[in-house]
């Protein structure tokens, strides 16, 4: 069933915590969640307007501590379970065993190879336990202490850029007298070879791309399809180790000489080289943002490493992952999925690298070959379809922050059109400009989307609002280029939509846009989130009538502001009197929309019903528990980065609520 828990991905003015579905209620006033965890740890620097991201990193780039890496570290048995935080361009862990030295667990290039490690180290006389109460992973490196008998072994472990697995293991003889152990490294990807090195080949997932593994270590000699070492330790004394895996491809060169290069580094040297560049990645990228809430803060920066985490630069050849794309979740779906793509453009046009936003809309304008927007056929096992999906509005967007050559904007256009068009070739079955269908997996909501149940059959939808934005987008980028023809070409569609969506789903005696069921002409009553996309998009008139439409917004027993949920409350518990409970998430993804909805309402279509001070809360933080952030307005404050990019969200590292939900794309 399609997605109601998906990936915690909005730009949102809130913090939460995801919890199960629970049985339908007209409103569930569970309260704002409260956080624990450890302290914000203060910036190395003062604040400077002009760069602060920067002057942090230069603040601590002599050394191997980051700001970012103390400020999302997870110690001890974290309750959302071991993932390894640290990742490259593709590859990652998609399960993570941390009992054992290495990478044990299943490796995933871009996507799991078939279920195994990637590399193991095995320590040898004794049995080795990790005392998890000593685990510390951060952002770009897992640290981790395992005792047996009076040997310790402290392991620092991380995935360089381009796809290298690096441990470093230092062995500790805490007894009074010599001790000799034997270090063993295997892989099931790389078991042949000679003098100090083992190599292999595999076909990645879906025979998408070759892997040439490639397997070394400091003072590792081959044998029996493995790398040994014998170390003797004196007592008292500590012995080093290293064990470095290149996934090398031939579309990223950088892989086998990132390999070469680690593999002759001290250990010392590959950890502060690794840690290094890891963290200059946030300098180079991402705005400092400020806001008085510690827990929002912690957020906001999570936010960005979930997007980095949940990257993929795979460069692979042909028309899949050639792009870098953002995907909906590597440890859950894994795929750049159209549905979440739009929400993924909105946060990724604020770094610095245009490659990030454009990637996700070149990607699956290359993908879609010309038509509707589908999911990316690299991983064609879940829906690779969504009728509600913003991409063309999203990619409009980021390119007026970066802009580009006119062909960059042409694609848009070019992309944009054939979007809107083959959306409406598919579910526009009468031409009337609005798209039909009778189910609720498209729509991204499943059995959230309430209307769906009051009756079987097509319904025109109020979604069409997507199309709407599509449209206009592919205008405005036609227009970007000097192809006037063909943006008054989309524009005129654009307005037909609209005109649709006043005409047809406007029901004056409730004064409400509701779906419409086509067998009886009857419009639903029982209406979701969805039913206001057309307000979201500037799709309505801004007039008082279509703005009645608005004051179930004053109610928190239909729409409540928080906990965000799809349905409208009261219509769904009309839904389980009926006895069509469907389900009752609440999850960011709902509060996406609703945030996009409130943001353009303050803007386009001034109310009472949903003015400013409905949209205060806790989230606006506590006085007195401020890092230092607040401006005088009590408005969040910014370096180099684009005014708004405020509170990217969910739950907070280190909190007992937080979910590593995030990371899987649920």
């Amino acid at each position: 069933m399609r997605r109601p828990q998906i990936l915690l991905a909005a730009l949102v003015l809130a913090v939460c915590c995801v919890v199960p579905a629970t049985p339908a209620a007209a409103a569930q006033t569970i309260g704002f969640p409260s956080f624990g965890g450890p302290a914000i740890p203060a910036p190395p620097v003062a604040h400077t307007p002009g760069d602060m991201m920067r002057a942090i990193y230069s603040a601590e780039s002599s050394g191997t501590d980051f700001w970012m890496d103390h400020l999302l570290a997870r110690s001890g048995n974290d309750p959302a379970g071991p993932w390894l935080m640290s990742r490259g361009r593709a590859l990652f862990m998609k399960e993570h065993d941390p009992a054992r030295f290495g990478f044990g667990g299943k490796v995933a290039y871009w996507e799991t190879i078939n279920g195994n490690n990637a590399y193991t180290v095995a320590v040898t006389p004794g049995t080795f336990t990790e005392q998890v109460a000593q685990r510390r992973q951060t952002p770009s490196h897992w640290k981790s202490v395992h005792t047996g008998g009076s040997v310790t072994v402290d392991q620092r472990k991380f995935i360089t850029d381009n796809n290298v697995a690096v441990t470093n293991l230092s062995i500790k003889n805490n007894g009074s007298s010599s001790t000799t152990l034997q270090l063993r490294a295997t892989s099931p990807y790389a078991t042949s070879g000679t003098g100090s090195e083992l190599t292999g080949q595999v076909n990645a997932y879906n025979n998408l791309t070759t892997l040439r593994p490639r397997l070394t270590g400091d003072g590792f000699a081959v044998s029996n399809g493995g790398l040994n070492r014998s170390v003797t330790v004196a007592a008292g004394a500590t012995v080093t180790a290293k064990v470095v895996m290149g996934f090398v491809t031939d579309e990223i060169p950088e892989s086998r000489t990132e390999y070469d290069a680690y593999a002759g580094y001290s250990p010392a040297t590959a950890f502060a080289t690794h840690v290094r560049a890891y963290n200059r990645w946030w300098a180079q990228n991402v705005p400092y943002i400020d806001v008085p809430e510690p827990a929002i803060k912690k957020n906001i920066y999570y936010r960005w490493w979930l997007m980095r985490f949940n990257h993929l630069d795979a460069d692979i050849p042909g028309q899949t992952f050639q792009f870098p794309t953002s995907t909906e979740g590597v440890l859950g779906y894994n795929n750049a999925i159209a549905l979440t793509q739009p929400m993924h453009i909105d946060d990724l046009k604020y770094l610095r690298d245009p490659s990030y936003a454009y990637g996700d809309w070149i990607g699956v304008g290359q993908t879609s070959k010309g038509g509707r927007f589908l999911d990316n056929p690299g991983d064609p096992e879940n829906w690779s379809n969504s009728y509600t999906q913003y991409i063309a509005e999203a990619a409009w967007k980021s390119y007026q922050i970066h802009g580009g050559q006119p062909g960059i904007a042409a694609s848009l256009a070019r992309y944009a059109e054939g979007d809107v068009k083959g959306q409406l070739a598919h579910y526009d079955r009468d031409n009337n400009k609005l798209i039909e269908y009778d189910w609720g997996a498209l729509t991204g909501n499943d059995a959230d989307a309430v209307s769906f149940h009051w009756k079987p059959g097509n319904m025109d939808r109020a979604e069409s609002a997507y199309q709407y934005s599509g449209a206009l987008a592919a205008a405005q980028a036609y227009e970007a280029t000097g192809n006037t023809a063909k943006a008054s070409e989309m524009r005129t569609l654009a307005n037909q939509i609209k005109d649709a969506i006043v005409n047809v789903l406007w029901n004056p005696d409730r004064q409400l846009f509701e779906h419409r069921l086509k067998s009886t002409d009857e419009w639903v009553p029982w209406k979701e989130i969805n039913n206001y996309y057309p307000f979201s998009v500037g799709a309505v008139p801004d007039t008082a009538t279509y703005k009645q439409a608005l004051r179930l917004f004053d109610d928190p027993a239909q729409y409540p502001v928080f906990p965000f949920h799809t349905a409208n409350q009261v219509d769904k518990k009309a839904a389980v009197e009926a006895g069509e409970p469907g389900s009752n998430n609440f999850s960011t993804i709902n509060s996406t929309v609703q945030f996009r909805l409130y943001s353009s309402v303050l803007r386009n279509y001034p109310n009472s019903w949903m003015p400013p001070p409905t949209t205060r809360s806790s989230c606006t933080g506590t006085p007195g528990r401020s890092t230092s952030a607040a401006t005088p307005s009590g408005r969040t404050r910014t370096s180099s980065g684009p005014t708004g990019t405020a509170a990217p969200s969910t739950t907070a590292p280190g909190s007992t609520t937080t979910s590593w939900a995030a990371a899987t794309g649920r």
